[in-house]
């Protein structure tokens, strides 16, 4: 009798301790069989090791999209309401000329309305109107934030 060894799928199963032709069928048949298990364990063996690095991979990122989420929420600022406030002079030459400063607070931007349909942006401006009557001066200031007040 012989001793044979039988490379089986990259694996070194020596099914076959001895070549004896009487027994070589049935030790062929338990033999095909054990490579056939030895192969499928070797397969579910595969496959699990597949899949827990996907798994992992599949949580890690749901982690990171909600965290994306968490980050992307907008994030409500403050409200700052800005206070308007001024004063007035008449100019002593001249009737129809007036001096405006501005004692406004916690704004960004300024719009004067002379009541006359001019409009000023300069913080303490002077304004001549052409004609005698009653003006409505509106003096308007925009926070940071949108708001607005006016007076």
């Amino acid at each position: 009798m012989h001793s044979i060894l039988l490379p089986v799928f990259g694996h070194s199963a020596a099914c076959f301790d001895t070549y004896n032709p009487t027994t070589f069928a049935t030790n062929g048949a338990n033999c095909a069989a054990k490579i056939k298990t030895k192969t499928m364990k070797n397969q579910i063996v595969n496959l699990k090791q597949w899949l827990k690095p996907m798994t992992l991979l599949a949580c890690m990122s749901v982690m990171i999209s909600c965290k994306k989420l968490a980050e992307e929420t907008t994030v409500d600022l403050p409200v700052i309401n800005p206070i308007s406030n001024f004063e007035f002079k008449a100019d002593s030459l001249n009737a129809f000329k007036f001096h405006f400063k501005d004692r406004s607070s916690k704004y960004k931007k300024i719009e004067w309305r002379f009541g006359d349909d001019s409009l000023s942006t300069q913080v303490s401006p002077t304004h001549t109107f052409a004609t005698t009557g009653k003006f409505l001066v509106e003096l308007k200031t925009v926070s940071n934030t949108g708001n607005t007040s006016k007076k």
